[in-house]
């Protein structure tokens, strides 16, 4: 027997191992225990590793029916029950040709036949495939349901998901080297071609496909639209609004589902034959919600029917920020947005979603207004801010995408205790410092503590080195320091160690009031980065480190990319070609929801 598969996620057979294009031969004998009464020819022998495995999907691979794998091996009942892991059980008999009923030596030799109410099938093929069919097609690495129905020309997704249930609806079922029906009795032998008096229309063949174009674009296509920077799958949806996104999709598959394949100047499909030049007029209805309320499109499958309130995603929302200016838990709104995904992770900028529906009022806490506020020290508060605040907050800070709770407690010299008291919606663990929201960094009464500095001239010095010190600097710092580094408000201790092949203990040593924990590291101060006699070391791989970066990133890294305003998570797995676990791995900081991705930093792709 031939078989030829793309091994699926979730269907591992210990053992198995193929190789496109040429026979598979597992076991020609049973490496594991068998069952009394496996069938006299058997000729090739499988393990079943895992109970975890449905009988279906283990023995559908070899190209039988449950009913034959049965027959080969009768102790297995008829639901597959009696499958018993680490045993071997035959998958093949008589190398896949017709089988002799008795066996030799028996009184008959008749030789079953096949059923003559279909064509001969070719192998391997997958489970559903409709009886009837008298066409084949062997699919090709890169194919895709729309391409080959473009390529034939004769039937329509329709008739080819019904001859081939086992692709799914969204074509995600479709397997490379496996053959899949494309023509029963009925079905033409060529695409219509156009003849005088009828409205039959020829197989488009496309129109001239510009250069750069990503793998599986349609065959058919007669519009092509260049990405520009920046762009997104829905704002091209947006602009043209003569299809939607699974119609772009389905032209466009390389630009994947959540449309992190997306990359500028590449050419993408927008209109096949029959797609509508021109945008729908304004008189076109557009869905709306029970209460009258207009849908804004694009949205995110599942939304909930009666929304009457609605917030569009940019590069920088976050379902963290969503919940905070709106005052809506988590739980709610992920169960009118279910597409988002419980950790956020499918939220999708320039798509909107659901914020509101009808009847809902939100747990009334006191919220920013449009206006700024004047408390009881007279100090004006600035908008937007985050639920509960301190009152009598008398000194603000505006958040950019670069900061983080580190940078504001060495700028301002404000313990991280201090500043979560005030600002308790920014999370324990800093998890939701929102991005251009004013935060609390100084209240009516309250001072910094004091910094311990040096007792030195409010000009540079010279050491015995004859290295000039600039000032100010910490207390305790070495004396025969010769490099220096300005600490910015952005400056890490892992940034430093990064930028001058240092080591944190040898940085701890010559600066000693920074900290273990690097919890004193004061912007505005200089700090020894290098001491005569000492050389600076570089990681074991030779690789220099860009900054910043984020704490706790990997210390091997050999590979590196520096975060941008639109960058995802998606799209540094896609692009880089790595897994969510990988790049958490090495980054995590980040975290689980790629809810700590900061914009400018640099983030370990590669090790």
């Amino acid at each position: 027997m031939h078989v030829s598969y793309l091994i699926t996620q979730g269907l591992l057979v210990a053992g198995v191992s193929a190789i496109k294009g040429h026979r598979i031969r597992r076991q020609l004998n049973p490496n594991g225990p068998t069952d009394p009464g496996i069938v006299y020819d058997c000729t090739y022998y499988a393990t079943y590793s895992s109970s975890s495995i449905s009988c279906q999907k283990w023995v559908s691979p070899w190209g039988i029916k449950v009913k034959e794998f049965v027959e080969y091996n009768p102790s297995v009942k008829d639901d597959c029950s009696g499958l018993q892991v680490g045993h071997s059980y035959c998958v093949e008999a008589n190398y896949g040709e017709p089988r002799v009923t008795e066996q030799p030596g028996a009184s008959s030799t008749q030789v079953s036949e096949p059923e003559p109410t279909e064509d001969s099938k070719p192998s391997p093929t997958q489970d559903g495939l409709i009886k009837s069919c008298t066409s084949f097609y062997q699919a090709k690495k890169g194919d895709s349901c729309s391409k080959i129905i473009a390529n034939y020309g004769t039937f329509d997704f329709a008739e080819f998901f019904k001859w081939n249930p086992a692709v799914e609806e969204d074509c995600s079922g479709i397997w490379a080297n496996t053959w899949y029906c494309v023509g029963v009795p009925g079905t033409p032998t060529a695409a219509p071609t156009k003849t005088a008096g009828t409205t039959t229309t020829t197989k488009p063949t496309g129109a001239s496909k510009p250069s750069t174009t990503q793998d599986g674009l349609i065959d058919s296509c007669v519009s092509f639209h260049q990405a520009g920077k920046g762009e997104t799958c829905a704002k091209i949806v947006s602009n043209f609004g003569t299809f939607d996104f699974d119609t772009f999709f389905e032209w466009n598959p390389a630009v994947g589902k959540d449309c992190s394949g997306i990359w500028a100047g590449y050419y993408y499909c927008v209109g096949v034959p029959g797609t509508p030049t021109q945008k729908p007029s304004a008189t076109s209805p557009k869905p709306t919600a029970t209460g009258g309320v207009q849908t804004p499109s694009p949205i995110q499958e599942g939304l909930v029917k009666n929304c009457n309130k609605f917030h569009q995603i940019t590069s920088t929302t976050t379902c963290a920020s969503i919940k905070s200016y709106y005052n809506l838990p988590l739980s709610q709104f992920i169960a009118w947005n279910p597409d988002v995904q419980d950790d956020c992770s499918n939220l999708w900028a320039g798509y909107w979603v659901c914020v509101g529906v009808e009847g809902y009022k939100p747990t009334t806490t006191t919220k920013a207004t449009s206006t700024t506020t004047l408390p009881a020290n007279g100090i004006s508060t600035p908008s937007p801010i985050q639920n509960g605040i301190s009152k009598n907050c008398n000194k603000f800070h505006k958040v950019q995408s670069t900061t983080t709770c580190t940078s504001i407690e060495n700028y301002y010299n404000v313990p991280f205790a201090t500043f979560y008291s005030w600002n308790p919606a920014v999370g324990k663990n800093c998890e939701s410092l929102l991005t251009n929201y004013w935060v609390c960094v100084g209240v009516v009464g309250w001072s910094p503590p004091t910094k311990t500095t040096t007792t030195k001239a409010a000009t540079t010095t010279k050491p015995s080195n004859g290295i000039s010190t600039p000032l100010p600097i910490q207390a305790n710092m070495v004396g025969n320091c010769n490099k220096f580094h300005p600490v910015s408000s952005t400056t890490t201790c892992s940034s430093i160690q990064n930028y001058y092949s240092i080591s944190l203990s040898d940085f701890g040593k010559w600066n000693p009031t920074v900290g273990a924990n690097c919890a004193n590291l004061w912007a505005g101060y200089n700090v020894c980065v290098g001491v005569i006699g000492g050389t600076p070391t570089k990681p074991s791989d030779g690789v220099k480190t860009p900054s910043p970066i984020q704490p706790k990133m990997t210390t091997n890294c050999k590979k590196f990319h520096k975060v941008a305003s639109t960058t995802i998570c998606a799209s540094i797995q896609k692009y880089y070609k790595i897994t969510m676990a990988q790049l958490l791995k090495w980054n995590p900081t980040v975290g689980s929801g790629c809810e700590k991705l900061w914009a400018d930093y640099w983030v370990c792709v590669g090790v």
